[in-house]
């Protein structure tokens, strides 16, 4: 399946059809007067997002009215802080 070009007044006109066809997979360039203006590559249905996959797997949750609650991430408990590092990285201040 090879990548399929359209013009922009014929993609508004068609907007759910060619919606459709990135949703199955079929990739668009979106064209104006012949110049590429952009690319589609659609997520087929059966791909989940990625939030629906962290909370699946109990690193978020959500549907509660709450923002998704991430599991804490643990640091290592030695080596110098990121704001020296950043700090170093800068260069002396004048």
């Amino acid at each position: 399946m090879g990548v399929r070009s359209v013009q922009v007044r014929e993609f508004k006109a068609r907007l759910s059809h060619y919606l459709a066809l990135a949703r199955s997979g079929q990739p668009l360039e979106i064209r104006s007067r012949n110049k590429l203006i952009a690319r589609i590559n659609g997520v087929p249905e059966e791909v989940p997002d990625g939030l629906a996959r962290m909370i699946a797997d109990g690193r978020a949750r959500g549907n509660d009215g709450t923002k998704p609650q991430f599991r804490p991430v643990k640091l290592p408990q030695s080596g110098p802080l990121l704001s020296d590092i950043v700090l170093e990285q800068r260069g002396p201040r004048d």
